[in-house]
């Protein structure tokens, strides 16, 4: 059974940051190989007219506890407005001006330092309806309640409907009053809104609309995040400095959610994530070669901003940021990923999450 824990490095001061890397090539650093997911097929009978059949409920529930608390929610910190992204293009800053001229730069090899793996989960809404949306998942999965108890099983490969009440959450004939948690296990998959996602999914109203919000490894939320976000066919150098820059953006988040319920969205507006059928070699590759490195200014995690293009950038926030087709640039005249960061964010060090919390 998933564990989630109570709170995640909820927040950058929670967040440990465990010595610095120079921005320079990082050399000598081992990684566990991990391949893309293949995805289950959708399920073809999905449509907004299901009416989905009845669900088979536990005769003992479980009392596995996911730590998780649906009825008191924390209240979000207020963003400041210049820190909300107004292209359509995620991100949006980038320098100004990339030089391609001369010959890439080269620094002194730094040995990368040891972390342990990470466990992190991040929140990330990945629809929002009305009053219903309809879900999937792609192996038998248990649903919970806010206590933890598993009240209901889903079966694989079939569709149901996800709806309001006036008794709260209903999931086929299911009523689950303060909002659910589907869990398919560590090698299932949930679908909704037309993608398969890793993790948990939380279903839960918020007196406005039906939001399904992944509860996902970091890491494993950038594999799609990074193919979302970028072509995988590009230099795997851009792809790890893109790996870099997400995995800053959305822990940035964790000191001020973008929501009670969630850190961030999965769209334009924070940071595009289609689970994982952006899932590439390439792209898991450049998650798993920059493992727990993030970006960090005066000892704080820093909201990594980037957009398409340096027209974008300029456009939306003054041209501060990276550039991801400069980013591509650079990484085909010979850049490391640390150089093409340090390009881009000339200020920020090159840092490594510690799993510690204070």
């Amino acid at each position: 059974m998933m564990t989630l824990p109570l709170r995640r490095w909820a927040g950058v001061g929670m967040v440990g940051v465990t010595g610095v890397i120079p921005l320079a090539p990082l050399i000598g650093a081992t990684v566990q190989k991990t391949t893309a997911q293949a995805q289950p097929p959708i399920p073809t009978t999905l449509s907004p007219s299901l009416i989905a059949p009845g669900l088979s409920t536990a005769t003992s529930p479980s009392t596995t506890k996911f730590n998780l608390t649906f009825k008191q929610q924390p209240a979000a910190k207020q963003r400041s407005k210049s820190s909300k992204p107004e292209s359509k293009m995620s991100k949006s800053r980038a320098k100004s001006s990339t030089d391609l001229s001369g010959d890439a730069p080269t620094t002194a090899p730094v040995q990368r330092q040891v972390v342990p793996p990470t466990s992190t989960f991040i929140r990330v809404r990945v629809a929002s309806h009305s009053n219903q949306l309809q879900i999937a998942t792609s192996t038998p999965a248990d649903i919970l309640d806010a206590d933890g108890k598993v009240v209901a099983s889903l079966n694989s490969n079939h569709p149901y409907l996800a709806e309001i009440g006036s008794n709260g959450l209903q999931v086929g004939s299911q009523t689950i009053p303060n909002g659910a948690l589907i869990n398919p296990g560590s090698d299932g998959l949930t679908f909704v809104d037309g993608h398969w996602y890793r993790g948990v999914m939380q279903l839960v109203y918020d007196g406005e609309s039906l939001l399904a919000i992944n509860w996902v490894d970091l890491e494993e939320y950038l594999y799609g995040a990074v193919g979302s976000e970028m072509p995988p066919s590009w230099n795997i150098e851009a792809l790890s400095s893109q790996a870099i820059a997400a995995r800053s953006y959305a822990l940035s988040f964790l000191e001020q959610p973008a929501s009670p319920y969630f850190d961030l969205g999965n769209d334009e507006y924070h940071q595009v994530y289609r689970g994982v059928e952006a899932e590439t070699d390439s792209t898991i590759a450049a998650v798993d070669s920059t493992r727990a490195q993030v970006l960090t200014q005066n000892g704080r995690i820093l909201m990594a901003q980037y957009a398409s293009t340096e027209e974008v950038s300029r456009e939306a926030h003054g041209g501060v940021g990276m550039s991801q087709t400069g980013a591509q640039n650079l990484a085909e005249a010979g850049y490391h990923y640390a150089s093409i960061l340090q390009t881009y964010y000339p200020s920020a060090q090159l840092s490594l999450l510690s799993t510690t919390s204070n």
